[in-house]
C-alpha cells in the first residue's frame, strides 16, 4: 500500500458515526455519574479521578445525544488536541463533553483507525486545521472530513503486532507504578511514621524510641536526626547549569517526560544547539521540574550511562547530585506529596510560575543517620535501577513502534505470515 496512490476516504465514510460530546455545562453534583472532558484523555487512557459528577438526569440527557460504546475512539478536540483513547469496556458509566468520537462498532476497524490517528500523516492533518489564538481546538466538521486509510483484512496481523507492543509498554508502566508504590510505602513507614528498625530490629517509634520536638518543622523527629535545607546538607548538592562537550545528543524538555515514559526531543550538536544553558545528567542524581503543578521526576542510579550518553536536559529541570547511599531516600522525598506541595507553594512568576534556587532553600529536609540511610538504600536502590531499565525498555519499544508505523502505513514494510 502506498499512501500517495491509495484513495483515502473521510472519517464519516469510514465510521458508522462521527459526533462529539455535549456542549452544555451540566451542574456539578455530589455523586452520580462522571463527566469527562478533553483534559481527561492522557497518554492513551481516560483519567477519571479529577472529573466531576453530574446528576442522573443530566447524564441521561447528555447520553441521548452523545452516548459512547465499546470500540469508540475518543478524540481531544480542545487544549491538547489529538490525544486519543480507544474504549474497550462494554459498560460505560460516564458522559462526555468537548470530546470527538469516531464510532465504528468493530474492533479491528477501530484499532486500525487508532493506529492511523497517531501516525505522522494524521498529526500533520490535525496541525493544519487547528483553530484558536489562545486555546487550540478542532471543529467537529473537520473530524468528519478527516482523510482515513481504508481498513483491509490483510492489516489484521500488523494490528495485532502493534497492539502487542502497546500492551508491553502498558505492562511496563504498571510495573513501574508498583515499584514506586513499594518504595513510597517503605519510605512512609521509615521516615514519616518513624518506624524504621531500631538497633534490635523493632519499629523505632512504636517501640518507644526517643523523639524530640523540632522548632523548624514544628513536629517531633527521632533523637539525633538533623534538619537541613534541600541542597545545603551533607547528602545532596545542586547540579549547576552547564554541559560537557558532546558530538550529538538529544535535548530533553520536561514535556518529554510523562509518568515513567520518555519521548525523544530534538537531536542537537554541541556547536549548533540553540542555547548553552543546559543541564548535564549524572549518575546518582535526581531531577524534577521547576514549574508549578508539573510533576516531572527522573532518578538516575549508577546504571544510567545509556541515558547520560544520549541526553542533555533543559533548564526547566532542577538537579540534585546525591551521595550514593542517600539516593533512595532523596528519590522518595522528591516524589512525596509534601515536597510537591511545598514546591508549588513557593513558585512565582507572571506567566509560568516556577521556583528558583532561593525558593528551594526554604524547603527543609530531615537528615537521618548514615546507617539508617544505608539500610534504606539497600532495600530500595535496586528497585530504582530496575525502574530505569524498564524506562529504557519502554523507550526502545516506542522507538520501534514509531519507526515501523509510517513504513507499514505506506507499504515500505510488511509483516509476513
Amino acid at each position: 500500500m502506498n499512501i500517495n496512490k491509495i484513495k483515502m476516504i473521510t472519517a464519516e465514510e469510514y465510521c458508522i458515526r462521527v459526533f462529539d460530546g455535549t456542549h452544555d455545562s451540566p451542574k456539578r453534583a455530589e455523586n452520580g455519574y462522571k463527566l469527562l472532558t478533553s483534559k481527561n484523555i492522557v497518554d492513551g487512557k481516560l483519567k477519571k479521578d479529577d472529573a466531576y459528577f453530574i446528576s442522573e438526569k443530566d447524564y441521561i440527557k447528555v447520553n441521548m445525544r452523545s452516548q459512547i460504546q465499546q470500540w469508540d475512539i475518543l478524540f481531544s478536540m480542545i487544549g491538547s488536541v489529538g490525544n486519543i483513547c480507544l474504549i474497550d469496556d462494554k459498560q460505560i458509566d460516564y458522559a462526555i463533553k468537548n470530546i470527538g468520537v469516531f464510532s465504528t462498532m468493530d474492533e479491528y476497524k477501530a484499532k486500525w483507525l487508532y493506529i492511523y490517528l497517531i501516525s505522522p500523516l494524521a498529526k500533520k492533518y490535525i496541525s493544519r486545521y487547528l483553530s484558536g489564538a489562545v486555546q487550540k481546538y478542532i471543529p467537529l466538521e473537520i473530524l468528519r472530513k478527516f482523510p482515513v486509510v481504508p481498513f483491509e483484512n490483510k492489516f489484521i496481523k500488523f494490528i495485532d503486532f502493534f497492539w502487542n507492543i502497546n500492551n508491553n509498554i502498558e505492562y511496563n508502566n504498571k510495573l513501574n507504578m508498583e515499584i514506586e508504590t513499594l518504595a513510597k510505602t517503605l519510605y512512609n513507614y521509615w521516615f514519616v511514621q518513624f518506624d524504621f528498625p531500631d538497633e534490635n530490629g523493632r519499629p523505632y517509634k512504636s517501640s518507644g524510641g526517643k523523639m524530640v520536638y523540632n522548632e523548624e518543622l514544628k513536629k517531633e523527629i527521632p533523637e539525633g536526626w538533623e534538619v537541613k535545607n534541600l541542597f545545603k546538607n551533607q547528602i545532596s548538592t545542586i547540579i549547576p547549569v552547564g554541559i560537557d562537550y558532546f558530538k550529538q545528543k538529544n535535548y530533553l524538555a520536561t514535556s518529554n517526560i510523562v509518568n515513567d515514559t520518555i519521548t525523544d526531543g530534538t537531536w542537537i550538536t554541541y556547536e549548533k544547539r540553540e542555547s548553552r544553558a543546559n543541564m548535564q545528567p549524572q549518575e546518582n542524581s535526581i531531577w524534577f521540574a521547576k514549574m508549578q503543578n508539573s510533576i516531572k521526576h527522573l532518578t538516575l542510579p549508577n546504571n544510567s550511562k545509556w541515558f547520560i550518553d544520549k541526553y542533555i536536559l533543559s533548564t526547566g529541570f532542577f538537579g540534585l547530585k546525591c551521595i550514593d547511599y542517600a539516593l533512595s531516600y532523596m528519590h522518595c522525598f522528591i516524589n512525596s506529596k509534601y515536597f510537591e506541595n511545598k514546591k508549588d507553594s513557593l513558585a512565582h512568576g507572571a506567566t509560568q510560575k516556577a521556583v528558583n534556587n532561593q525558593d528551594l532553600e526554604k524547603i527543609l529536609l530531615v537528615i537521618p543517620p548514615i546507617n539508617i540511610l544505608k539500610q534504606f538504600n539497600d532495600k530500595v536502590y535496586n528497585l530504582l535501577s530496575m525502574k530505569l531499565n524498564i524506562i529504557k525498555n519502554n523507550q526502545e519499544l516506542i522507538s520501534l513502534r514509531d519507526f515501523l508505523l509510517p513504513l507499514l502505513m505506506n507499504g515500505q514494510a510488511v509483516i509476513k505470515e
